[in-house]
């Protein structure tokens, strides 16, 4: 993963007053999820596709109904992979991940 795009993504959603859990590798979200609760799951591009599976399967199994969003780089149009219907496609521009994590945790109120 990209540390530094990491870094500023987190920034970002701390700038807006969420609480961010940062991991850095696959396993680290799994671990996370098994003990953490969640409003939203946001996924960047830059976390291998082959990996993505494994993440959604584990909000799936032990944070059920926690949204996933899916920062693409280029909105929903880049992405090449067939799209699950329970993770939102998100452009990587900040008003629209911000837009989109508001909409995320206020659904789950």
């Amino acid at each position: 993963m990209d540390d530094a795009l990491l870094s500023s993504r987190t920034a970002l959603i701390e700038s807006a007053g969420y609480r961010v859990v940062r991991c850095e590798t696959t396993e680290d979200a799994i671990r996370s999820l098994q003990v953490d609760r969640f409003d939203v799951v946001v996924l960047c591009h830059s976390v291998p596709a082959n990996e993505r599976p494994m993440i959604r399967a584990a909000v799936q199994a032990f944070r059920p109904g926690t949204p996933i969003l899916y920062v693409s780089r280029y909105g929903q149009s880049s992405v090449v992979e067939p799209v699950p219907q329970d993770v939102s496609v998100v452009e990587n521009q900040p008003h629209e991940i911000l837009q989109r994590i508001r909409a995320a945790v206020m659904a789950r109120a």
